[in-house]
C-alpha cells in the first residue's frame, strides 16, 4: 500500500502541516493558516539554513522495510500545493539582487 505525506511550512508565521493521502492533520488549513500540526519562533530564521530530510525506522529483524520517495516539485504531485504554498526548488526562488 502506497500513502503519500505532504509538508507546508509557513516560514513568515512559524507554522507547520502535515498531510496524509490529501487529508492534513488536526483538521489543518494551510491556506486558511489554521491548526498546523505545529509551531516554531521565527526568530533569526534569516540567518539559518534548512535542510530536509527523511527519516526512517526499520525493525531489528529488517521485516518491516519501506522504499520512499521524495518529490520536491521536479514532478507534479499527487495532491496540491495549498493555496499560497509553492514547491521546493529553485524555480520558486527569488531572483537575487545584485548591488555594485
Amino acid at each position: 500500500q502506497s500513502d503519500f505525506m505532504g509538508i507546508a511550512i509557513d516560514f513568515d508565521n512559524g507554522k507547520f502541516w502535515v498531510r496524509k493521502n490529501g487529508t492534513w492533520y488536526n483538521s489543518g488549513d494551510p491556506a486558511a493558516g489554521t491548526n498546523p500540526t505545529s509551531t516554531f519562533s521565527t526568530a533569526g530564521l534569516a540567518e539559518t539554513n534548512f535542510y530536509p530530510f527523511i527519516e526512517t525506522v526499520v525493525s531489528s529483524d529488517n521485516a518491516n522495510r519501506s522504499q520512499i520517495y521524495n518529490n520536491f516539485g521536479y514532478i507534479p504531485f499527487v495532491y496540491a500545493a495549498p493555496a499560497g504554498f509553492k514547491c521546493l526548488c529553485s524555480t520558486n526562488l527569488p531572483v537575487p539582487t545584485v548591488g555594485i
